[in-house]
């Protein structure tokens, strides 16, 4: 027994290093591919966004949401942007709304509607390009999974493709990406489901997860984050299943409040 224990962890350190130097020259080979895409831009993705005329809408969403300063570090994002052809500054004057009212409630940046059904809904950590034969399924920073292909992104029309920067490469859109929540999130919206979805929420806890965030720099000995990304847990999704996972597919029958009032009282003792 103990031969086989050392057995199988040689064998399972030799089959991580031999996936790590795969991933590494997968990566290796996506980043040259990206070096050699035209159309290359001695600028970063804000310093563009924010002076190309036809996004200005998005522009004004970022930086209302404090968010210009991430695509102006040396982070490498893709961005998916929507022109004023599609994103009207009516639309982005609404999602601005939305950032400034939750931010006086007090919801933490990562929850805000405006930057995770918005924002991080078109922005994506590393370098991504498309060829013909492209059709990739890829992890927003919201974590959604969204699909690339050679002329489209999450269904929408993708009007100029692989433009490099110096911290990523951007995309532009024919209209904005739609957000599609979870089971776990859509319990919110609705208005007949409060109970329970206060029940479950109130064992959720966030957990910060500095691998995902953007470092800013040091100050004082200390790494100050643009965008700190922290990770849901919720100890009942062991129980009743991951239903906030975006790679799984789950069914849920929810009670109304009315329902949940009666089975509360009925199972409480």
């Amino acid at each position: 027994m103990k031969y086989n224990n050392i057995y199988n962890k040689v064998i399972g350190v030799a089959l991580a290093a031999l996936s790590l130097t795969a991933c590494t020259d997968t990566w290796n080979d996506h980043y040259d591919a990206a070096s050699g895409m035209e159309n290359g831009v001695d600028a970063t993705l804000w310093e563009t966004i924010s002076t190309q005329d036809n996004l200005s809408n998005f522009a004004k969403v970022v930086k209302a949401c404090g968010y210009d300063k991430a695509l102006n570090s040396s982070q490498m994002f893709t961005a998916f942007v929507p022109t004023n052809d599609s994103f009207s500054e009516a639309q982005a004057d609404s999602v601005i709304a939305i950032y400034q009212a939750e931010k006086a409630i007090g919801k933490i940046e990562r929850d805000n509607a405006a930057i995770k059904e918005f924002i991080h809904n078109h922005i994506t950590l590393y370098n991504y390009s498309v060829s013909g034969s492209s059709n990739d399924s890829i992890v927003m920073m919201n974590g959604k999974y969204s699909v690339l292909t050679s002329n489209t992104f999450g269904g929408q029309k993708i009007l100029k493709a692989n433009v490099l920067h110096n911290n990523g490469v951007l995309f532009t859109l024919n209209d904005k990406v739609k957000y599609f929540p979870n089971v776990f999130e859509y319990l919110r919206t609705d208005p007949d489901l409060d109970s329970v979805a206060s029940f479950l929420h109130g064992y959720s806890i966030y957990e910060f997860d500095a691998e995902q965030s953007v470092p800013g720099g040091i100050v004082n000995g200390q790494t100050v984050y643009l965008d700190s990304v922290f990770v849901l847990q919720n100890d009942l999704f062991r129980q009743i299943g991951r239903i906030n996972s975006e790679d799984s597919t789950y069914w849920m029958v929810a009670p109304t409040n009315e329902v949940w009032k009666t089975l509360v009282e009925e199972y409480s003792n």
